[in-house]
Parts: C-alpha cells; sequence; structure tokens
C-alpha cells in the first residue's frame, strides 16, 4: 500500500502543473501546496501531533529507542545500496557492519551495538543518489500527511520503497505489517522532529515559506555535504575585504629659496653684467656688511732716504 502512495503524488505532480502556478522559483504549484500545507497543519493539531505525544508516553526511554533502532536497522539495505550507487564503499562497508551487528548481537537492530563501537548510522536514499549525480530537485511539493518534498525525492522515495527487503517479500499479514510500520515510523519521525518543527513554524510571518526554505537548504546541505553552503568572509582577516584605496600622492613641493640662492639677493659678478641703462647699485646696498665694516687707515708714508 505504502508503495503506491509516492507513484500516485508524483502522477498527481506531473499532472497539475497548470493548477496553482505562481512566480515563485522552484514552487510552481505554491497555491496548491499551501492548501495541502494547511490542510497537514490541521491534522497535525488535530490528529498526529497529540497521537505521537501519546504514544511516546506509552513508551518512554529505553522502550521508544528500541521502536527507533528497529525501525533504523529495517532501512539499512537501501542505505548500503544507495553508497554503493554513489561510489561510496566505506560509507557502504560501515552500513553493512552496522546491519550485521545490530542483527545479530542488538536483538534484530533493537539495540545499537554498532553505534556503541563507534558506528553511527547516517541517512541515504535514491533521492540522495539523484542529486548527487547532479539531477535537480525539481519542483517542490507538499505530500499530503508526509510533508514537504520534490519531485526527486518523492520518485527517490518509491524506489526505496519498492527496494526494501520487509516490503518486497511476501510474509504472512505483509498488509498489517506494511501499514503498522508505516504509521509506527510516521509517529515516530514527528515524534525525533516535534520540538524542532514547532520551535522554527512558532512565531514565523508565513509558515509555509519557513518550512520550504529550511526543507530545501537542508536537502541541499545533506546531498553535496558542507561543501554546497556558502563561505562567508573572515572579518578577522585584514585580506579578506578589497584593501582601501591610497591617496594618490601629492606633488613634491619645491623648498623655498634659501637668502645665498635668492636672485635678489645675489651679488652682481662679471659674469653677469648689470641691465643697459642701470647704474651699478653701491656696495652697501648688495652686501651689507660692507656698510657695517669702516675701511682701512691708509698705510704710513715710509720715511725719506738719508
Amino acid at each position: 500500500m505504502r508503495r503506491a502512495i509516492p507513484l500516485v503524488l508524483l502522477l498527481i505532480g506531473v499532472l497539475q502543473p497548470a493548477l496553482g502556478r505562481t512566480k515563485t522559483p522552484g514552487d510552481p504549484w505554491e497555491r496548491t501546496n499551501r492548501r495541502i500545507f494547511a490542510l497537514n497543519q490541521v491534522l497535525d493539531r488535530k490528529i498526529i501531533g497529540p497521537l505521537s505525544r501519546f504514544t511516546s508516553g506509552l513508551t518512554p526511554g529505553p522502550i521508544g529507542r528500541m521502536i527507533h533502532n528497529f525501525l533504523v536497522n529495517l532501512n539499512e539495505p537501501v542505505v548500503i545500496a544507495n553508497d554503493l550507487l554513489q561510489v561510496r564503499p566505506g560509507p557502504a562497508i560501515r552500513s553493512a557492519f552496522r546491519l550485521v551487528v545490530n542483527t545479530t548481537a542488538g536483538g534484530l537492530g533493537a539495540i545499537d551495538v554498532a553505534k556503541a563501537l563507534g558506528d553511527p548510522m547516517h541517512v541515504n536514499g535514491f533521492g540522495d543518489t539523484l542529486g548527487r549525480w547532479g539531477v535537480h530537485s525539481g519542483p517542490y511539493i507538499v505530500i499530503p500527511v508526509f510533508g514537504p518534498s520534490s519531485v526527486r525525492d518523492l520518485f527517490g522515495m518509491l524506489v526505496d520503497d519498492i527496494t526494501l527487503p520487509v516490503q518486497s517479500v511476501n510474509y504472512p499479514y505483509r498488509t498489517e505489517v506494511d501499514v503498522t510500520l508505516v504509521v509506527v515510523g510516521g509517529l515516530n519521525q514527528r515524534a525525533d522532529v516535534g520540538r524542532d518543527l514547532d520551535t522554527l513554524l512558532e512565531g514565523a510571518a508565513d509558515p509555509y515559506a519557513t518550512l520550504r526554505s529550511s526543507y530545501l537548504q537542508s536537502r541541499e546541505a545533506q546531498i553535496k555535504g558542507p561543501q554546497s553552503l556558502p563561505d562567508l568572509p573572515d572579518l578577522e582577516d585584514p585580506g579578506a575585504g578589497a584593501a582601501p584605496a591610497k591617496p594618490a600622492d601629492a606633488p613634491a613641493q619645491a623648498a623655498p629659496p634659501t637668502p645665498a640662492d635668492s636672485p635678489a639677493a645675489a651679488a652682481p659678478t662679471a659674469a653677469s653684467p648689470e641691465p643697459a641703462g642701470r647704474l651699478p647699485a653701491p656696495a652697501a646696498a648688495t652686501n651689507p656688511a660692507a656698510a657695517e665694516t669702516p675701511p682701512d687707515p691708509p698705510a704710513p708714508a715710509p720715511p725719506p732716504a738719508a
């Protein structure tokens, strides 16, 4: 039953491009998505949220953790397959180790023994594989009850559901087990993200746009890793910004002429005769020292010869 839900929703999303089309980039079906989002909010307040808190109260502490670990262990084969499709042998080996150890020593995954040994779980799916190989997320879409997604991730959900071993093997009461896993898994996921989701949407001016932005950014970081985040300038690094322009060098000012270099103070020499029609200036006018020093007395006449 669960495998039919993504397929039906995918077909609805593909066939409704003309319904509620807006100009928001990446969200051409915003009007329809907003209606489904409003429906999901009502279901969450009236049914899903209270039921999730109720089941969490019935399975406190270790019991709830064991249910969570069991559901995670069921999904490990999907994680291993997508690690291999992404050519990541290291994570694939660690996920295979988790599956073997937790299934055998952890009571079918109820106890996360591998995490205690230093091998924590990681999330992976076919939507991540498509994203790592360059497939764009496509239009944003809100799935009834399930919440935010994209066309790429919705298709990935369908492939993950088909390849999940517990749903691809025939066994007694398969339908009942399938429904139980869907309900328990959804309530467990709601309990895990409940507080963060409530904090994110509480007081938001536009809860729909806030959830859409948060989902798309988290998926982008999950698929591409830390390199998908923009680099922020280091404010402590003086070279982070452009260096301020240096003021243009002012032209060097000529040194004021010294008295000796001044043309007015320079005494005329033979090499620089006075201009024609002008009498030479007296020595006192050209040399102040000459005006202050009295002339030498005349030398005495020699005595007459005998």
